[in-house]
């Protein structure tokens, strides 16, 4: 007898209408047994499942749709679903990187950097300082023109005896420093004889 995909979803969500999760999440089981590749089905398993109170079911479903995703190069998509699994449990550092790596794919460089911060800090204070030291080295990257980011990641090179990584780091934020320095320097001349030309 053929699966009549159509039926299941409209009792799917006759059930979710009244309020009745856990019988929707078993329509929505049904489709996605019947179709394993429909992630719209495992969506909507997975938020019935969270609003039935079995969070820790709808979270291994909400990452295999966001890796899905990703995957498909959606990222988009991807990050709204790993947003969703982070609803559920805030603690997902795993999580957290995954947003933190789709927002640099997206170019949203501002919120990647502010997430592998926070978990570089996290990982400092659990003593991972080489974990730290690969996010913030991944941050100062992103964020090639802050001085004050390649600072930090030569000060804790050279907190693991890594020198050679901490010369290198001080060297590139030195000339950081000194290109400002030249660009503030020709700022300066070019606003001097803009005012002379027009005085």
């Amino acid at each position: 007898m053929a699966f009549k995909r159509e039926k299941v979803l409209a009792s799917a969500q006759k059930y979710a209408a009244k309020g009745q999760h856990d019988k929707s999440a078993r329509d929505y089981q049904a489709i996605v047994d019947n179709d394993p590749k429909d992630l719209r089905a495992w969506l909507m398993l997975a938020g019935a499942l969270q609003k039935a109170d079995k969070a820790d079911e709808a979270l291994p479903k909400y990452l295999q749709v966001a890796k899905a995703y990703h995957e498909q190069k959606d990222y988009s998509k991807a990050l709204a679903v790993y947003r969703q699994g982070l609803s559920i449990d805030r603690r997902r550092i795993d999580v957290h990187l995954k947003c933190a790596q789709l927002h640099s794919e997206l170019r949203q460089i501002p919120e990647a950097v502010d997430i592998y911060e926070k978990v570089g800090k996290a990982y400092l204070k659990q003593g991972r300082s080489h974990d730290a030291l690969e996010l913030f080295k991944t941050v100062a990257d992103l964020d090639p023109t802050t001085v004050t980011r390649r600072l930090r990641l030569a000060e804790l090179y050279s907190r693991e005896k890594m020198n050679d990584e901490a010369v290198a780091a001080f060297r590139a934020a030195g000339q950081l420093l000194l290109d400002e320095g030249k660009n503030r320097s020709e700022e300066r001349r070019v606003g001097k004889e803009c005012r002379s030309r027009w005085s």
